[in-house]
């Protein structure tokens, strides 16, 4: 019962948010803020349905989320080691609803190289 009331009481304050950040959303234009949000928000849908979500909220900005199924036409999760093939297929998808990829959720590297590769996907994406 505690379980299914933490879980209500989430889903309140992510609906919550989201109300808020619809009413903001034109406000935020006119002040050049860049409202946006973590697909984390969304995480128990893919990657596109969040994105999908995004558009719908009226905000242009999100945060990738590790490990979110990718949805749609895409096989995998989301993950700086996709193949170049893949990254594109996720920008294309997040321009074609209107949305920028403006930052990532955390990561932590196990060396020099995977370093290397997580900015260079940053740098693919535009953040």
């Amino acid at each position: 019962m505690n379980q299914m009331k933490k879980y209500t009481s989430l889903m309140l304050v992510v609906f919550l948010l989201c109300g808020i950040s619809s009413m903001g959303a034109e406000k935020s234009k006119k002040k050049d803020w860049k409202l946006g949000v973590q697909t984390y928000s969304f995480h128990r849908f893919t990657f596109q349905e969040a994105i999908d979500k995004v558009a719908e909220l009226g905000l242009e900005y999100a945060e990738i989320y590790y490990g979110q199924t990718l949805g749609g036409d895409m096989e995998g999760v989301m993950d700086f080691r996709m193949d170049k093939a893949k990254q594109k297929q996720v920008l294309a998808y997040a321009k074609s609803k209107g949305v920028k990829l403006m930052a990532s959720g955390v990561v932590i590297c196990k060396d020099e190289a995977e370093w290397e590769q997580l900015f260079q996907f940053a740098n693919a994406m535009g953040i």
